[in-house]
């Protein structure tokens, strides 16, 4: 919360922005706060403090629900059956290691630093694919985020099968006036296996380990 406030320069010693802190939840400050940490509400007051000349700002929240598990199934004319498990925390930690299995089960390990942990995994009669990726919104307590991921992807074709495997690293920088400067970095190996003898020249001439690179 108070890295959220640090980008938004709602700091220390600064004037006292009522119109974005109005104390009912519904000052855009507020409502920034409330959406980047999902919280189910977010109010900020000023109160008393030892200084006449200076107030506290009170910043008070409901803790939302940040972690969730969805279950599906799917069927296309040309994808067959497809299956979907994904689990999605956006409020993760990945230094609070759990100190019990009992903590790892309940949920209480892995969770606090405002980080986002996702896991998707889509198998299927046709095709499949896999993803894991991790989110840092605020990298060395910084306005930069830095994404992390790593994916796998499978289709049998009419007459060839596709595998894809890779990841990316991706750094962005947000700045004052909403304008934000990235850059990503991409490395896919494509393998074409499997080929029948009806299988399209342009498949053929990239037939067994294909790297790809990208930025």
């Amino acid at each position: 919360i108070r890295r959220v406030l640090d980008e938004e320069k709602f700091t220390p010693g600064t004037w006292y922005n009522a119109d974005i802190a109005r104390g009912d939840g519904e000052g855009e400050l507020e409502k920034t706060l409330k959406g980047t940490v999902f919280t189910e509400s977010a109010k900020i007051t000023p109160v008393a403090s030892l200084d006449p000349n200076r107030k506290d700002a009170l910043v008070t929240v409901t803790e939302g629900q940040t972690g969730s598990i969805m279950l599906g199934a799917g069927v296309g004319s040309d994808s067959g059956v497809v299956g979907n498990i994904s689990f999605d925390q956006r409020n993760f930690d990945i230094s609070d290691t759990p100190e019990s299995w009992n903590e790892l089960i309940t949920g209480k390990a892995f969770r606090g630093a405002g980080q986002r942990f996702r896991v998707s995994l889509n198998p299927g009669t046709e095709q499949s694919s896999y993803m894991v990726s991790f989110t840092e919104p605020y990298l060395y307590d910084k306005p930069v985020s830095m994404d992390v991921y790593g994916k796998s992807f499978e289709r049998e074709w009419e007459s060839y099968t596709e595998n894809r495997l890779g990841g990316g690293l991706g750094f962005e920088k947000r700045f004052d006036n909403d304008w934000r400067r990235g850059m990503a970095f991409r490395l896919d190996n494509v393998d074409v296996m499997d080929l029948e003898a009806d299988a399209p020249k342009e498949v053929l001439d990239v037939k067994g380990n294909n790297l790809l690179l990208g930025v």
